[in-house]
Formats: C-alpha cells, structure tokens, sequence
C-alpha cells in the first residue's frame, strides 16, 4: 500500500477535522504507516483492498467542509467502512474500545 500524503488538519473532541494552516494533525501517529493513505474517497479506497483481512486508514468528507478518519476493511462479505471517533477526553474508538493514539487503536484490532 502507498504511503500518506502530507496534510494539516485540527483536531475536534467528535474525531473529525477541519483544515487548517498551522494545526496539529490527528494523523500525525500514523502519517508514514503504510496502511494510511490520506484523504480519498470510499470508492478509491475499495479496489486497495484485494484480500479478506487487508485495511487502510483515510481521510474522507463526511459532509461539504467536514474531513473524518475512516478504516476501510476488507471481510468475507465485501468491504466494510468504519468511522473512527474522538471522546471529549481525546481518546480514539472503534465502537467500544479507545486508546490513546489512533496507531494503538489499529495495533489493538490486528
């Protein structure tokens, strides 16, 4: 899988982003991995993944303006989206479990 791209988003206590000149990104953690692919739309992302079990963390707009992190999954059954949310304290989730970083939450789903 390509590497990320460089982008400058804000964090937000709902886990997405807007852009801005001088913010600090919540992909910073994971910005070189090679599962982050930066922002792209879900219909770029699918064809990335060829086998059941391969991931990729993106950028996506959620709505005009609004920039969210989403992990793209490939199952049995084709491929799932999940959001990737923020609590008021800045841990991350996927569902129930959080972690600190976005990197120790996909470390803990693998």
């Amino acid at each position: 899988m390509a590497k990320g791209k460089k982008d400058k988003t804000e964090n937000t206590n709902d886990g997405n982003s807007q852009a801005g000149d001088d913010a600090v990104s919540i992909t910073d953690d994971v910005r070189g991995a090679e599962y982050y692919h930066g922002l792209i739309p879900r219909m770029d992302a699918e064809p990335l993944l060829k086998r059941e079990g391969d991931f990729l963390l993106r950028k996506t707009e959620h709505s005009p303006g609004m920039i969210v992190l989403a992990l793209s999954c490939k199952t049995e059954n084709g491929v799932k989206h999940f959001m990737i949310n923020q609590d008021p304290s800045g841990t991350f989730y996927l569902e129930h479990h959080h972690e600190k970083s976005i990197a120790d939450l996909i470390a803990w789903h693998l």
